[in-house]
């Protein structure tokens, strides 16, 4: 079985950054941990998280040199790059503070060592805001051994896409509680910070074949606990104890919702043990977009439908990874994984096809098809199934640019990139976000946003040949050459020729103005020679 990618350690001092409801003041600047923006000389300026994971790593130092290394193995993850990633986001910094070259107020170059932060550190003391959201709290594994470790995950994970489906209901992506795993912070602090009304926690312990839940759901209002309750059942019965749980906190919340509401989103086949295993090892690799990630992706799902062999959930998330891969050109026989996914695609559509993974899987295979225009409807009424889930708003949003150049839709794939900062997915939104904008010509934010999707994942090789796309467009093609030979070294064997078929394969994507063939000629021009 492959290991979950574990989440970086952090210093006592981080989570005093987090406890203080995510603001600071570092200098003369005001930076929001949480909405991702720092306020000082140079105005109000958004920022990457990876920017303030770096941020993070030289005020845990304390004021001490941290190596450029140990920031890039803390940040990016060890032998992931980075090193011009790094670079980019200590500029993005200086810039935000309004540091220049010869005026190094808050973050120092230590020569041939790496960075000190500078500048004093204080808390800000946080302005409360609440909503009638929920967020789903990583729960207490008492169970005492590392293998609950992906039941108790999928719990969290299970019932936070279950109560997404609820009509009316907002909640907190998972991605984004997860991060609250062993913090030290009451219900009331935390629905402040991710904005909630509504906090679910509990404990969860796994004894043999037996699992013993205890399970309660803070008004953070209040600071009452208004629901609560404890189950004991087999292991078998996992997925009737998730269904109990969540008519329990959806009715407890909104108790004019009928028992009709919840007919369509708990229909759901047995539990099995080592299906359940193989498909949240299959979501954790999610956390890295790359050729080895997706290999072990679809192994796990294919090894999940090989013991479930009508599990929607598990058939949609192969034909979402294949098709991705397939538009990555991670594929070797590309005619055999397009007939895979069609017979997948069928199959699913058979078993539940109104599961709104089914749903947005079939809209996947249609957009990395380059099937646009039929797409689109398919992707909307993903969302209707589940308006919570923020990799459909992102990918809607860059086919509706795409198609209708549609300015607005835009704003679709922002409010994914901000309602769900921690998402596996949050890395390639901006790359969606970098084509949509090239769609539209707007070819600096384009060049903007796919430069984001770099910082994000710095090995991500598509993101660094399409990035050339503006380049080119903005006559800036020595910097597109230089971008094209990047991206080669990350994926030797791209072919120029393969790369023109799959362009050809979307032509809503050229720019107004713009014909394929003039397009596609610029790119030959500007592709790194043999």
């Amino acid at each position: 079985m492959y290991n979950r990618r574990r989440q970086p350690v952090r210093t006592r001092l981080f989570w005093l950054v987090l406890r203080s409801m995510t603001q600071l003041r570092i200098g003369a600047s005001r930076v929001n941990f949480a909405n991702l923006v720092i306020e000082g000389e140079s105005g109000r300026i958004s920022v990457e998280p990876k920017v303030l994971e770096v941020l993070k790593a030289l005020i845990d130092a304390n004021g001490d040199v941290v190596t450029r290394e140990d920031l890039i193995d803390q940040v990016w993850g060890v032998g992931f790059g980075g090193d011009e990633s790094l670079s980019r986001a200590i500029s993005l910094l200086r810039k935000s503070f309004g540091d220049t070259r010869g005026n190094q107020q808050h973050i120092q170059t230590i020569s041939k060592r790496g960075y000190r932060l500078i500048a004093t550190v204080a808390v800000i003391s946080p302005t409360p805001k609440s909503n009638n959201g929920l967020a789903i709290l990583p729960f207490s594994n008492i169970s005492g051994d590392d293998g609950s470790v992906f039941l108790e995950d999928g719990l969290c994970l299970d019932l936070t896409n279950l109560l997404s489906r609820v009509p009316e209901q907002k909640v907190v992506p998972h991605s984004s509680a997860i991060q609250y795993r062993e913090r030290d912070l009451s219900p009331r602090e935390v629905a402040e910070t991710l904005g909630v009304r509504y906090v679910v926690g509990g404990s969860f312990q796994r004894v043999d074949r037996d699992i013993r839940l205890r399970v309660q759901l803070t008004d953070a209002k209040t600071g009452a606990v208004i629901w609560s309750n404890r189950y004991t059942a087999k292991l078998d019965a996992f997925f009737d104890l998730q269904d109990d749980i969540v008519s329990s906190i959806a009715t407890t919340i909104n108790s004019e919702l009928d028992a009709s509401v919840f007919k369509e989103v708990l229909k759901r086949q047995d539990f099995n043990l080592t299906a359940y295993e193989h498909i949240q090892s299959a979501e954790a690799q999610r956390w890295t977009y790359s050729r080895e990630a997706a290999e072990r992706s679809v192994f796990h799902l294919r090894a999940a439908i090989a013991i479930e062999p009508d599990n929607a959930t598990a058939i949609a998330g192969l034909i979402g990874q294949l098709s991705q891969s397939l538009a990555s050109l991670w594929c070797e026989d590309r005619s055999a994984v397009i007939t895979e996914i069609r017979e997948h695609l069928r199959l699913a559509q058979s078993i539940d096809p109104n599961h709104p993974e089914v749903v947005l899987a079939a809209g996947i295979s249609l957009v990395m098809a380059g099937r646009v225009g039929d797409s689109v409807p398919i992707l909307e009424r993903a969302l209707e199934l589940d308006p919570n889930n923020p990799h459909t708003r992102a990918l809607l949003g860059w086919m509706r640019c795409a198609l209708y150049k549609d300015v607005s839709a835009i704003n679709l794939i922002r409010s994914a990139e901000a309602d769900a900062p921690h998402h596996p997915r949050f890395a390639i939104w901006a790359n969606y976000r970098g084509h949509a904008e090239f769609a539209l010509g707007n070819f600096e934010a384009s060049l903007i946003a796919f430069d984001e999707s770099i910082l994000r994942n710095p090995n991500y090789f598509m993101s660094i040949l399409r990035s050339g796309y503006p380049l080119l467009l903005m006559g800036r093609v020595r910097e597109a050459n230089e971008r094209f030979r990047k991206a080669l070294a990350l994926e030797p064997g791209e072919t120029l020729e393969d790369h023109i078929a799959q362009i050809e394969a979307f032509p809503s994507h050229v720019p107004d103005g713009h014909t394929m063939r003039e397009f596609t000629n610029l790119i030959r021009k500007a592709w790194p020679a043999d």
